[in-house]
């Protein structure tokens, strides 16, 4: 009976409504993406971050916007973060079980643009073949790397 109420009361509610309601009694967390970015020779654009744990070498990436496609957060972020352009976008691997964050990978190829780096959050650039990455590259990307080496 009081289930029935509760039904009948939370039909009553407009979207905004039971949006804010949601969004008060759910989980909070990040969405983050990163690329597996390859020029014409085949060579993996990975960078030093300046605030990442271990070497700092990583795939390019960051963190998704309120309203913002996967897709579009990847280029903006590689474009700030080096001044490259991207396209042809295909998704990896989305990993979640994270407390607080879900990661999306995509495999994505250089367009264009001239090497102009974020010094505030991106030490250096380099393009590197997959069997000849810089070392400390995490874990989870190495596995990603090597995974798509294989396809």
């Amino acid at each position: 009976m009081m289930r029935d109420f509760l039904l009948r009361l939370w039909l009553r509610q407009r979207g905004g409504v039971q949006w804010r309601l949601l969004w008060l009694f759910n989980s909070k967390f990040m969405a983050s993406v990163a690329g597996v970015v390859s020029n014409d020779a085949g060579q993996l654009l990975i960078l030093r971050h300046r605030y990442h744990a271990g070497s700092g070498w990583g795939l390019p990436g960051g963190i998704v916007h309120a309203g913002e496609h996967l897709e579009e957060a990847l280029a903006r972020e590689i474009c700030e973060e080096t001044g490259y352009t991207i396209a042809g976008f295909r998704l990896i691997e989305v990993i979640s079980g994270y407390q607080m964050r879900l990661e999306a990978y995509y495999q994505a190829y250089l367009t264009g643009g001239t090497l102009r780096l974020q010094e505030s959050e991106i030490l250096e650039a380099g393009f590197f073949l997959p069997d000849a990455l810089p070392p400390g590259i995490p874990r989870v990307q190495q596995k990603i790397i090597d995974d798509l080496a294989k396809i």
